[in-house]
């Protein structure tokens, strides 16, 4: 970019918040080529008998990465995400687990990158020369060849169980089925053991339950309700923050006196040395269903 888009006058390095910038050469515009990098999506694509990794029909033979491309307006990440799973593999995908967010500063660029589930028969784009399917053993060893990011991103998803700690997302998906249990067969102390000491719950835009003792009661409430008859819970997405910290998206239905609540839930569950415990629930969203 040479003249400034506004006023047309010639763009000038400058000094702005510490750092030089091009911007505009006219006193009398403040125009500042910002040149923030642009976002794009990876897709980690896991299918049932393995990881999808795929070569570019436009690079060398035995270079392959995950899939990636640029999110459409209105469009979220993670959308994107199963998006371009979709269009490129022609399977169907079912969720999108974030996995970070790199720089690729060589081409101003900001990877989201994902864990992308699905299933169905490959069926490639033009685009895409070839696949590989590998296990997570196999992923963890891969050489990814010049292409380093790839390697940071697979390293980094191994680090906080994505690869090796698939045993993690199948502990957490146990907790809230005990929870769901125990709640159906009105077992309050069950359903407390899930909790930590000092979680809360919260109905956004009502009022808070903090501490163990308040969701107890809260609990015994629900239990002792004589129209309550069940709930359910599908967990949408598992997105760990940390070694220890996860957080879950989960769609619930509430069944009482013969008519049906949907909900929108998000868990915070925290790793202890009991094993994955609820620390705060956040139903985002209800609606009636049914009657």
């Amino acid at each position: 970019m040479k003249y400034c888009p506004l006023c047309r006058s010639e763009l000038k390095d400058r000094t702005i918040d510490g750092r030089t910038r091009l911007g505009c050469s006219s006193a009398e515009c403040r125009f500042v080529h910002w040149d923030n990098p642009i976002p794009v999506v990876a897709s980690l694509v896991r299918m049932p008998d393995g990881y999808v990794l795929a070569r570019n029909a436009s690079w060398p033979v035995g270079l392959f990465s995950f899939l990636t491309g640029f999110i459409d307006r209105g469009e979220t990440p993670e959308s994107a995400a199963v998006r371009e799973t979709q269009e490129e593999l022609g399977v169907r995908a079912h969720s999108a687990q974030l996995i970070g967010h790199f720089p690729l500063t060589q081409l101003n660029q900001l990877v989201i990158a994902y864990e992308v589930r699905a299933d169905g028969e490959l069926k490639l784009a033009d685009e895409i020369a070839e696949v590989k399917v590998v296990s997570s053993t196999e992923l963890a060893a891969f050489d990814f060849g010049p292409l380093r990011l790839t390697s940071e991103i697979v390293s980094w998803w191994t680090k906080l169980g994505g690869v090796e700690g698939q045993a993690d997302s199948a502990a957490i998906r146990a907790l809230l089925q005990t929870y769901e249990a125990a709640i159906n067969r009105r077992d309050v102390e069950a359903a407390v053991a899930t909790y930590l000491p000092d979680a809360d719950v919260w109905v956004v835009g009502y009022d808070r339950i903090v501490g163990i003792d308040a969701i107890r009661q809260n609990e015994q409430r629900v239990a002792s309700s004589p129209g309550f008859e069940g709930w359910a819970t599908s967990v949408d997405a598992i997105r760990f923050v940390g070694a220890d910290v996860a957080v879950v998206e989960s769609t619930g239905t509430v069944t009482i006196g013969g008519g049906r609540i949907a909900e929108r839930l998000t868990w915070v569950v925290n790793r202890t040395a009991a094993g994955w415990r609820i620390a705060a629930v956040r139903i985002m969203s209800f609606q009636r269903v049914g009657s």
